[in-house]
C-alpha cells in the first residue's frame, strides 16, 4: 500500500488519462520489466452464471506484473474462457 500512498490516483476508480505505467514513471517507478503468468481454474458458480458457461468449462487468468528496476509496481488481471490472440498493429 505504500505506493498507493505516494501515488494516490492508482486507488480511484476512474480510467486514469495518460494510463498507469506513464503515471508510475511520472512519479518515478518506471516499468522496466514485466512477467506474465497464464493459469486455468474452475469458474466460482457466480462466473459460470455470468458467462454462461457449460459445466466442466474452465477459465483462464491472465496475469501482467509490472516491475520497476526495485519492485513489482503494477499487476493486471484479465479472465477468459478462451485464449486471445494480441497483435500489435503499426
Amino acid at each position: 500500500m505504500d505506493l498507493c500512498n505516494e501515488v494516490p490516483e492508482l486507488l480511484s476508480p476512474k480510467d486514469i488519462a495518460q494510463g498507469t505505467t506513464r503515471l508510475l514513471a511520472d512519479r518515478g517507478y518506471e516499468q522496466v520489466a514485466y512477467e506474465d503468468e497464464i493459469l486455468a481454474r474452475m469458474p466460482t458458480p457466480v462466473e459460470a452464471k455470468m458467462l454462461d458457461l457449460s459445466a466442466g468449462t474452465p477459465v483462464l487468468l491472465y496475469i501482467r506484473t509490472g516491475f520497476s528496476a526495485d519492485r513489482a509496481v503494477r499487476c493486471g488481471t484479465r479472465r477468459t474462457t478462451q485464449p486471445t490472440r494480441s497483435t500489435r498493429r503499426k
